[in-house]
């Protein structure tokens, strides 16, 4: 049966949401607040697409928080509602369950790295992308943090290889050598994306299929009915809709149209910082993506470009200046010279971009408890992982098909109450 769809948010998981639909035969209609697509969380992310390692790298390694792995808390969660959300988080990815959460999540990865194969097939169009992924070892201290990670991979017959310098230095041969280096991970089946680039493609794609995209829109008085206002920028008169089903692929805006419906999740919103900068010296520049596992700071190039992301986490509206320093340091440690970050001539970009958490790490997809109202959101910073992936598993619900995703590990139901 067709059904009309509107899907709210045209970030990576609001895109992958309206092209599955699509294809499945619903009738859907677009809508975000921004002038573009993809101009929130899944505007300056790695663009890493890391079906193994990357989907769960933050629950296997260090410690169970971003940023943490110490003492004390990360900075961002020194309050009493930080401190409540790292004992559930805890909780949620105790011993007893994180084998299942970290199957959930490579099942999200892989599926995501499916539907990507599948959507080339249909856009008939070459995307910039890199293949492979190296995970640097900094010290014979960061390869001990890391192995309970590599035992959940090997343990899902994950493709790795451990490397020592010399071959990681063979690998990538633009690795600064006075950088000590213990050995390295190689991932090579996973890979990194131009994710914008093919966003742009399947904007288009989903106009030929039919869909309506409404940019500038901001949408308010979400109903259980399906109903709800789309207010466009510059206009003073709000549009009503009404759909079969609405789906919130909103991110850490989801919060605000759900909550007058008396829906909530333990949700942490934190801001992800990234830094882009022209390669000045293809030589200097490395040829794909690398991660600094001690740093937590994943390296990436594409096309031109060179961008760092990650590190340390910032509740919004903080300073993130020293986290852009430590963003620098780390391209500068591993790639001198491949671009120029600092000076009247430097054309770096920074990014911030504020991404809701779950405390098991995993996105809320599904159903929620009024029938019109559907969450494909929540994916933390691994939105370009887990979001197509994810974007199927839901089309797959609405559609009612089979499917094999992680359909309760994802479930919108599994916190329990969300009023």
């Amino acid at each position: 049966m067709s059904l009309s769809v509107a899907v709210i948010g045209a970030g990576v998981a609001g895109l992958t949401t309206a092209w599955e639909l699509l294809n499945d035969g619903h009738r859907v209609e677009l809508f975000d607040t921004n002038s573009g697509i993809a101009e929130g969380a899944s505007f300056a992310s790695s663009g890493c697409v890391a079906p193994a390692a990357l989907a769960a790298w933050d629950w296997t390694g260090h410690g169970l928080a971003p940023g943490g792995g110490g003492m004390l808390p990360p900075p961002w969660a020194r309050n009493l509602a930080g401190m409540a959300w790292l004992r559930q988080r805890k909780r949620q990815l105790a011993t007893e369950h994180l084998n299942a959460v970290f199957d959930g999540a490579h099942a999200l990865g892989q599926l995501t790295e499916e539907r990507i194969t599948a959507s080339m097939k249909q856009l008939h169009h070459e995307v910039e992308s890199a293949q492979g992924v190296l995970l640097l070892l900094n010290s014979d201290e960061v390869r001990k943090g890391i192995r309970p990670g590599l035992d959940h991979l090997k343990r899902a017959e994950v493709r790795l290889f451990e490397m020592d310098a010399g071959s990681a230095r063979t690998a990538e041969p633009a690795l600064n050598a006075d950088v000590p280096l213990a050995g390295a991970i190689a991932l090579p089946t996973d890979f990194v994306l131009n994710g914008r680039q093919w966003l742009a493609l399947l904007k288009t794609e989903i106009v030929r299929m039919g869909g309506l995209v409404h940019l500038r829109s901001q949408v308010s008085q979400l109903t259980s009915e399906g109903r709800f206002q789309a207010t466009t920028t510059g206009s003073q008169q709000a549009q009503a809709h009404q759909f079969d089903a609405v789906v919130v692929c909103a991110g850490h805006d989801a919060a605000r149209l759900l909550k007058p419906l008396g829906m909530a999740w333990p949700l942490m919103v934190l801001n992800h910082c990234s830094v882009s900068a022209p390669v000045r010296d293809p030589l200097n520049a490395p040829n794909g993506a690398v991660i600094d596992a001690q740093q937590r700071v994943t390296i990436t190039r594409m096309g031109q470009r060179m961008r760092a992301s990650a590190g340390e986490p910032l509740i919004p509206g903080s300073n993130a200046q020293a986290v852009f320093r430590r963003l620098y340091q780390v391209m500068e440690t591993w790639f001198p010279g491949a671009s120029q970050l600092h000076g009247a001539h430097a054309l770096v970009q920074t990014w911030q971009a504020s991404c809701a958490h779950t405390p098991d790490g995993l996105p809320l997809v599904g159903r929620t408890s009024h029938p019109r109202i559907w969450l494909n959101t929540a994916h933390g910073s691994r939105g370009w992982t887990l979001g197509p992936g994810s974007s199927r598993l839901l089309a797959d619900l609405i559609t009612r098909r089979p499917t094999s995703g992680p359909v309760e590990r994802c479930s919108p139901q599994r916190f329990g109450r969300t009023t």
